[in-house]
């Protein structure tokens, strides 16, 4: 039995209608803030005149430039870490099969079992009970909760692997 080409085409129609509602409907929150941000109101809903007082504060701001460095270093440095130990993970993982993979994995995904913000409070009550500074702690949550992301990303690649690459 053979579908009509008509057919298709209009399931082809819907499902790109579909999904252009479901990103605009996503996309609103954003496009509020923005034309909110524009508008300057002091209360939420009526629309004031044009103004960049906003973005002139932020932009202008000392604090907020070095926010913005600061947490442009740490995603840095915990992707660096990051991926650079999941690598090295995943190349010894395809020599030693047992115990290290089983432990490396369970390793790896044992930050999924905990809510992110729960792991986050954690990290911050550890590290500054022992007076350890705020950027290392930063940095190792970071680190740690990429690891998964970055394993099941290779994972997902490894039958484009050889393994005769490794070995060589």
């Amino acid at each position: 039995m053979t579908i009509p080409r008509l057919h298709l085409r209009a399931l082809g129609w819907t499902l790109w209608l579909v999904a252009g509602a479901v990103i605009v409907f996503i996309s609103l929150p954003s496009a509020y803030i923005c034309i909110w941000s524009f508008k300057g109101t002091t209360t939420v809903g009526s629309l004031g005149p044009t103004t960049y007082r906003w973005y002139f504060s932020v932009f202008h701001n000392v604090q907020w430039a070095y926010a913005a460095i600061y947490s442009i270093v740490v995603a840095i440095v915990s992707s660096l870490i990051s991926v650079s130990a999941t690598l090295l993970f995943f190349y010894f993982s395809m020599w030693h099969r047992r115990m290290y993979q089983t432990v490396g994995y369970l390793a790896l995904i044992g930050p999924l079992f905990f809510p992110a913000i729960v792991y986050g409070l954690a990290l911050r009550m550890a590290f500054n009970s022992n007076g350890l500074p705020e950027w290392l702690a930063l940095i190792v949550g970071h680190s740690v909760l990429m690891f998964p992301v970055v394993y099941f990303l290779l994972e997902s690649s490894n039958e484009f692997i050889q393994i005769e690459w490794i070995f060589s």
